[in-house]
């Protein structure tokens, strides 16, 4: 669709409309899967852009913007399919990098251990305590549970909730990605044998987001930092 180096960190669709975004600030939009035209909000090249998602008639970008003074937060959204950007309110200046659409609310994930919500996608809570020593990286929905998953330096951290606002610390599996698998009605992470063991090579199934078992692969010794589960197609 878009050539060159430009790196896509983040995609979602809704309907026959795709929007992704990336390194640089980029934001690219394709209404059929073959072209695509240059959407981005002017004054983030300099930033990089992670997470796309849609729902509730808005369409919402996350990255790295702290310090961006003319936005000051680190969240945009679009109330039209990506004409225009606005900086969400109430949103911690932190680096988000992972927003999800599901239960009827935007969550997104990032520096700091923070986990936030909203219903429109402009105005949003913190639902978790402030710590500067975790980053949450990945989070997913399914069977009525959110799951979100990240480290510190020193461990790994596991976080469940049924409703988006109370958020429980579970005990830590070493995960790093983490998504839902609709068609088996199951969580399918990636992990590794130990937080020391850098290579993630491991995948792990639950249905509740609590209790994992590890699946056995064929992936050895390869690195699999991130699953991936869904498609994308217009209709």
């Amino acid at each position: 669709v878009v050539g060159g180096l430009d790196y896509f960190y983040g995609i979602a669709t809704s309907g026959c409309i795709t929007i992704a975004a990336g390194r640089g600030g980029l934001v690219y939009k394709s209404t059929d899967g073959e072209t695509a035209s240059n959407i981005s909000p002017s004054g983030i090249s300099n930033n990089t852009l992670s997470t796309v998602a849609v729902g509730n008639g808005r369409w919402v970008i996350g990255g790295n913007l702290a310090s961006q003074a003319a936005f000051n937060s680190s969240i945009l959204y679009s109330s039209n399919n990506g004409v225009t950007w606005t900086a969400s309110t109430n949103n911690k200046a932190m680096a988000v990098v992972k927003i999800i659409y599901a239960n009827s609310m935007f969550v997104a994930v990032g520096g700091s251990g923070i986990i936030s919500t909203s219903t429109d996608g402009i105005t949003w809570t913190i639902r978790t305590a402030e710590d500067s020593s975790i980053s949450l990286l990945d989070i997913a929905y399914g069977n009525g549970i959110f799951v979100a998953v990240g480290n510190s330096s020193s461990r790994s951290y596991h976080f469940t909730s049924t409703d988006g606002i109370t958020w429980t610390r579970s005990s830590p599996i070493f995960l790093r990605s983490v998504a839902f698998d609709s068609v088996n009605s199951k969580f399918v992470g990636v992990s590794s044998t130990s937080f020391s063991d850098s290579t993630f090579s491991l995948l792990s199934t639950s249905t509740d987001g609590t209790n994992w078992s590890s699946v056995t692969t064929s992936f050895g010794t390869t690195t699999t930092s991130n699953v991936y589960l869904g498609k994308i197609r217009c209709k």
